[in-house]
């Protein structure tokens, strides 16, 4: 192996005597690594030139994109608000008036075996369908026993709407009249129980003489009103209304 090398370096040995040789072979290596302006640096160069060629498009791609994008935004509201809701999960002031109903405290309220558009309320175990369905205190009872009462009374659909005083400004009190059928309506909008208040109807509907007021709504019953010219006046079905109570009578 060594007798290899020293027939080679016997072969350019003569070369590199050579002083031409010797000084091109001195200038190439300073281009090639030592000059300002090296080949090494040079070939490093141009790599990282075609790269921020690179980017240059990509980012010219990019603000064309985007310019593009906030012109949709800016001239479509319905594109505005939809990136609004995927970029940054924003919804809007009365959004959760539209979340799942809330049928039973299985997955998902009961409404489906697939993740809702929205996640139910948290409250769902505990206020849902299922639990209130036979429920008589229940809020979804309550509101059925609205319902059928105003099926039955077209004077709650279609009747005449008489706003009364009340002499409270807790109390609330109309009457709702359809041909020969009148109906009061009477509620205490407080939390707290009302003895000070009495209802004064204005309008000519009663003939005069006693009226005696029928319970359709409420667990109370209600005292009989005297009427002069066609009126009431400082009328107490009655003597307490309890806190957020609402009562419905019949008045014959």
């Amino acid at each position: 192996m060594k007798q290899f090398f020293l027939k080679i370096w016997l072969k350019l040995w003569p070369w590199l005597k050579n002083k031409y040789v010797l000084t091109i072979a001195v200038f190439a290596i300073w281009m090639l690594f030592f000059d300002q302006n090296n080949m090494v640096d040079r070939i490093k160069m141009s790599s990282e030139i075609r790269q921020l060629e690179e980017d240059r498009e990509y980012y010219r791609e990019q603000i064309r994109k985007d310019s593009t994008r906030l012109n949709e935004l800016t001239t479509d509201q319905e594109n505005l608000e939809k990136y609004a809701r995927e970029q940054f999960l924003m919804k809007k002031p009365d959004e959760d008036i539209r979340l799942p109903m809330q049928w039973s405290g299985e997955e998902n309220a009961g409404l489906s075996g697939s993740r809702p558009w929205r996640s139910p309320d948290a409250n769902y175990p505990q206020v849902n369908v299922a639990l209130q369905e036979n429920d008589s205190d229940s809020l979804l009872s309550h509101y059925r026993e609205l319902i059928q009462l105003r099926k039955a009374h077209a004077a709650l659909r279609t009747g005449q709407t008489i706003l009364l005083e009340t002499g409270n400004s807790g109390v609330y009190a109309i009457l709702r009249s359809e041909g020969d059928e009148h109906l009061l309506v009477l509620a205490n909008l407080t939390g707290s129980a009302i003895e000070d208040y009495a209802l004064t109807l204005n309008d000519e509907v009663f003939p005069d003489g006693a009226i005696i007021p029928k319970t359709l709504f409420g667990d109370k019953q209600g005292v009989q009103a005297t009427i002069s010219n066609k009126r009431f006046k400082d009328y107490k079905p009655l003597g307490e209304l309890p806190p957020y109570q609402a009562f419905v009578f019949q008045l014959k």
